[in-house]
């Protein structure tokens, strides 16, 4: 789990959870690569006694170039029972292998190399799961370099072949089936996975985690279902359940609850008002009737402690004279935006606006604080599509957002530049009559009342010609009140490709600009991507990421929130 505390600026660095980039990609009985193919040439009792004891817990190792073998025939499937078992999480090492061509066992890890003409793979065998389906299937690797693909495939009982379930360059994997897969797992118990590389390329295999069970008839402790989630205020809590931000989850033995450090801790220390994140699934359950087992509850905002920044965007589900509701967190349950009469509405195009401008289905986007009581109180909200010169780029073409954050190096009557971070090249994008200039005291103001040496904040769009025009400028001042000439807690945002990351760092190409910006990471940066919360291991090289940033003392850059949105956009 993880912790994201906040810090004062314009981000939010809220306590979110890690889940690995779920693929669906169940390509039954179709090879997945260079010279594979679902039907294998032998049987594994054909090569048991060819290769070398590894005299580990590992099983034997065969020379490269040594054929896949057929699935392992262990009588038939388990019948379609419906059994209601307990689901069963297991993992093993890339050294329990059963048999491998091409490896090298490292410690609890698999090394396989492979040549340009031959593959090298590993089997694996999991048993003791009588009765039960497969739910999900995770896999840690390392591969050797970034444009490593490899392979993993399940073995049928239906048809005795192998199907190639995985194709990715991800580290980190995980497929879950849409329906529990009995054909996986024979009359005997046993499920099989190969892992395969080839092209010369290697990998090193660390960890499969396999989770089994009744998908439908779950209950308390049953098989996970449709993933559910919710963050907010803890509304109500006991020894049975507890609701969050109006969404209601059952906790059971197996649920585990964290506090803000990510250490385990019981229900008991949670009480209502505190602000949490929901990680569960959905039970069809004669006994409960049904709804959202809670796997794992982690405090967000401790005790109500305030003080966080939030940064949200997305489409307005409703609105009220107290607050709107945005659907703009993946995964979770739409968090409640309250605005007050200091909140400040704008236009996309800059005009003025009123809460009552905005309207169900409008897109926004609003910059708040999390009050101590858990609200999320805009103080900064733009309608993307408002004003004459909304309607997210009318006539074809543009739509696109930028967001600059640093020190203003030049300005005139018609644009305006920008240095992001402590050696950015200046980036500059034009302003004119709809620009709404905000001033340290917020008041609204001229292009003429910001000085060089200033720290803004620059929202604008990108037009179909390809011009970067600034909708709102807010200024903060010399180096927004701190931060003494471009040292420590300033903030940047960057919005580029994604071209290479390691565990403690990443680097992003900036778009319009040929500046390559080298981002740290840690354990309170939050990864948020299309389909939710992720890690820095999740993002594919090449997506389209908007990184928002903190300017450290040593002026390097340390990324609070990195947000990918898919593949860059066309054209960049």
């Amino acid at each position: 789990m993880k912790n994201h505390q906040g810090e004062k600026g314009s981000l939010h660095r809220l306590a979110i959870f890690v889940f690995p980039l779920v693929l669906a990609m169940l390509l039954a009985s179709c090879g997945g690569g260079a010279g594979l193919s679902a039907d294998a040439g032998s049987s594994l009792d054909s090569i048991n006694s060819t290769g070398q004891s590894t005299g580990t817990s590992g099983g034997e190792l065969l020379p490269l170039g040594t054929p896949l073998p057929s699935v392992p025939q262990d009588s038939g499937t388990v019948a379609d029972s419906g059994s209601r078992s307990t689901s069963a999480v297991k993992t093993y090492n890339g050294s329990d292998f059963l048999v491998a061509s091409g490896g090298t066992v490292d410690g609890t890890s698999l090394l396989l190399e492979s040549s340009a003409e031959e593959a090298a793979w590993s089997l694996y065998k999991a048993d003791g799961l009588q009765g039960q389906k497969v739910l999900s299937f995770a896999l840690e690797t390392r591969p050797q370099d970034l444009d490593t693909t490899y392979y993993v495939a399940l073995g049928s009982f239906d048809d005795n072949r192998w199907h190639w379930v995985i194709e990715t360059q991800l580290p980190e994997v995980n497929v879950e089936f849409s329906e529990g897969e009995s054909q996986f797992i024979s009359q005997l118990g046993n499920l099989y996975w190969v892992v395969l590389v080839d092209g010369g390329k290697s990998l090193y295999v660390d960890q499969a985690t396999i989770t089994t069970g009744e998908r439908n008839g779950g209950g308390p402790g049953g098989g996970p279902g449709d993933p559910c989630f919710a963050i907010g205020p803890i509304d109500h809590i006991d020894d049975l359940s507890i609701s969050v931000a109006g969404h209601y989850f059952i906790h059971n033995a197996d649920t585990l609850w964290f506090d803000m450090a990510g250490n385990e801790v019981g229900p008991d220390a949670f009480a209502p008002g505190m602000f949490a994140a929901v990680d569960g699934y959905m039970a069809d359950d004669p006994v409960i009737g049904g709804g959202c087992i809670a796997l794992s509850v982690q405090m967000v905002d401790g005790n109500g402690g305030g003080g966080e920044m939030f940064t949200i965007d997305g489409p307005v589900i409703d609105i009220t004279p107290e607050f709107f509701t945005v659907d703009g967190t993946a995964g979770f349950a739409p968090p409640m935006i309250f605005h007050d009469e200091a909140t400040l509405f704008v236009n996309a195009d800059g005009s003025p606006a009123v809460w009552s401008d905005i309207m169900p289905g409008d897109c926004v986007h609003a910059e708040g604080d999390i009050t101590p009581d858990g609200q999320w109180l805009a103080r900064f909200v733009v309608i993307e599509n408002g004003g004459n010169g909304g309607g997210g780029g009318g006539g074809g073409g543009g739509g696109q957002t930028f967001v600059l954050d640093g020190e203003v190096t030049a300005i005139g009557p018609e644009t305006i530049s920008v240095s992001q971070g402590p050696a950015g090249a200046p980036f500059t994008v034009g302003h004119d009559g709809h620009t709404l200039f905000l001033l340290p005291d917020g008041m609204e103001g001229g292009w003429q009342d910001v000085a060089i040496g200033d720290f803004v904040h620059v929202d604008g769009q990108i037009t179909p010609d390809g011009a970067m025009i600034a909708d709102v400028v807010m200024d903060f001042g010399d180096n927004g009140g701190g931060g003494g000439g471009g040292g420590g807690g300033e903030y940047i945002t960057v919005d580029g490709q994604f071209v290479s990351a390691n565990e403690n760092s990443f680097e992003v190409h900036g778009f319009n600009t040929d500046d390559a910006w080298t981002f740290k990471h840690d354990p309170q940066t939050a990864w948020l991507l299309p389909e939710g919360p992720g890690s820095w291991d999740d993002v594919e090289i090449g997506s389209h990421v908007t990184v928002d940033a903190v300017i450290t003392d040593d002026n390097s850059l340390l990324a609070l929130v990195v947000f990918v949105h898919g593949p860059p956009p066309p054209g960049m």
